[in-house]
């Protein structure tokens, strides 16, 4: 499964838009336990906003068909990093279905179920569920109080990596041009246009957002 790392992103957004500081979490707090807080919270921010857009599209499927009118998503994603289920075998707890199919064609209509997280209600069965979720993120924190290598954002599509990542930096150069004059920064950021930047990274999010149409040619 396709992932980006919590330390790959804040490279790039160091590297591409703050090569002055030499780390982002010294410039979102003073402690940085919170500091690494924060950037999750940016993280999941992120996620959000491509989710309205791009979500993680799961398969849940039952070959013998599933019986009984209802049926109850439960997260399994820890099974799978730890590696005792395979990436088909993912179940994520949904925010919306996309489809539900009985037999080989036939495709159940709004009237014959309706979700009310985490449970599906439905008349007749299904032997497919295509669902949206967000994409899951573990993380954890080392001894010494980085992020450790695992801590990951999955299941993104490729193609999505890089605007994922100028989401992060659009929520972290807000935060950071509002709180310029509360936390300490680098004496080159004092003076940097955040504007500018933050103006041309909405312009390309924006920009992305309106000329894809993937979802819609999925389902």
């Amino acid at each position: 499964m396709n992932y980006l790392s919590f330390n790959s992103i804040h490279d790039q957004i160091l590297n591409k838009y703050l090569p002055l500081a030499d780390s982002i979490y010294e410039l979102l707090h003073p402690d940085s336990n919170r500091a690494h807080h924060i950037f999750v919270e940016y993280l999941n921010d992120a996620v959000r906003d491509l989710y309205n857009h791009y979500p993680y599209v799961g398969t849940l499927k039952f070959p013998n068909g599933l019986s009984g009118s209802t049926y109850t998503f439960v997260d399994n994603f820890d099974a799978y990093i730890a590696g005792n289920i395979k990436e088909e075998d993912i179940e994520l707890v949904p925010e919306a279905i996309a489809r539900i199919t009985t037999g080989i064609y036939n495709r159940v209509t709004k009237n014959n179920w309706r979700y009310e997280k985490p449970t599906l209600f439905m008349i007749g069965g299904a032997t497919e569920v295509i669902y949206y979720a967000f994409p899951p993120i573990r993380w954890s924190l080392s001894p010494d109080g980085d992020f450790t290598e695992d801590s990951r954002v999955y299941g993104l599509d490729p193609n999505d990596d890089d605007i994922f990542t100028e989401l992060v930096a659009l929520n972290l150069l807000q935060f950071l041009q509002m709180t310029r004059d509360s936390v300490a920064q680098p004496t080159g950021l004092q003076f940097f246009n955040y504007r500018e930047i933050i103006q041309k990274l909405q312009e390309d999010v924006n920009t992305y957002f309106a000329v894809s149409d993937r979802l819609y040619r999925m389902y």
